[in-house]
């Protein structure tokens, strides 16, 4: 799912951006003209980390990280840009500064990334003029924001970096070992009369599979049922922890569910059970000496 869409998400929202269609997420928002410079106060000496002090609250004061553009506000704790990262890019234009893909130019450079040169379109269509559409032509992208390496960067790339080819080779070594296993083990069993119709099964259910995701489900699936920790033995569903928490006192704590229905009888000699709540006598004497009520028929009193 995520190698094969996720990437599709990401090319659809540039272009949403590019062609004004979503709201940019860098859009700038104005620092709030209660917050001064006096109180955006560095906390370090390479002015990374910054201490933003809170307008509604004196007292309270937001940490800031400007290499993560994070803040420990409730907005920018979930990435967005807030108020106080606008304070520090206003007084501190040095250490926050953010490119916010508005210009014609940058709209149709990010329209490139997304989709290349040729579907992009005219840079006119962006509002942008063409003296700049052969430069995009013979050199890819150069964004602050987006790294290109070339091809110098990649010969230089560490050994233990994983390429595309290795990584189908491998691919293709274990799908050889699979498939030769899986051919032996057919040879071997093949007097067993149960075999045919397996083979059979197993070719029906091939032919309704229409797409890579229900094939690759049906292979990692493949001979759980059969071997393994489920073999013979169903997995127990555990109890709840609320429900062992209302158990009375006495009763197991464990996580196997309790017993249900009629009580078993008891053995000869066996000692009976004495009941959580035993019944109250019928006598009142004893109830006004013990300071409690006397018990009640059924039905009348209550």
């Amino acid at each position: 799912m995520i190698a094969e869409k996720f990437e599709d998400v990401f090319k659809n929202r540039m272009l949403e951006i590019a062609l004004k269609r979503r709201k940019a997420l860098h859009i700038f928002r104005p620092c709030d003209t209660s917050i001064t410079s006096d109180m955006v106060v560095p906390l370090d000496e390479n002015k990374q980390t910054f201490m933003v002090c809170s307008v509604s609250t004196p007292g309270l004061g937001y940490e800031v990280d400007t290499a993560l553009l994070m803040c420990t506000c409730v907005s920018g704790k979930g990435g967005k840009f807030c108020k106080h990262l606008a304070a520090i890019e206003q007084f501190h234009p040095d250490v926050v500064a953010l490119n916010r893909m508005v210009t014609p130019r940058e709209r149709y450079e990010l329209a490139v990334v997304a989709v290349g040169c040729d579907a992009a379109g005219e840079p006119a269509f962006y509002g942008a003029d063409n003296t700049f559409d052969s430069d995009m032509q013979a050199a890819p992208v150069n964004h602050p924001d987006i790294l290109i390496k070339d091809k110098q960067e990649i010969e230089d790339e560490p050994e233990d970096f994983v390429s595309l080819h290795s990584t189908a080779e491998a691919a293709a070594n274990t799908r050889d070992d699979v498939v030769g296993q899986f051919t032996n083990m057919i040879n071997t069993y093949m007097d067993d009369p149960n075999m045919v119709s397996a083979l059979v099964s197993m070719g029906k259910a091939l032919n309704k599979m229409k797409n890579g995701n229900v094939f690759c489900s049906a292979v990692h699936m493949f001979g759980k049922e059969c071997v393994g920790r489920s073999a013979g033995h169903s997995k127990k569903i555990r109890v709840q922890p609320t429900g062992i928490a209302r158990r009375s006192q006495g009763k197991p704590r464990g996580a196997t569910a309790l017993t249900r229905g009629k009580l078993r009888k008891r053995k000869v000699g066996e000692a009976a059970i004495p009941r959580a709540n035993p019944k109250r006598a019928r006598c009142l004497s004893l109830n006004v000496s013990l300071n409690r009520p006397n018990a009640k028929s059924h039905g009348s009193g209550h």
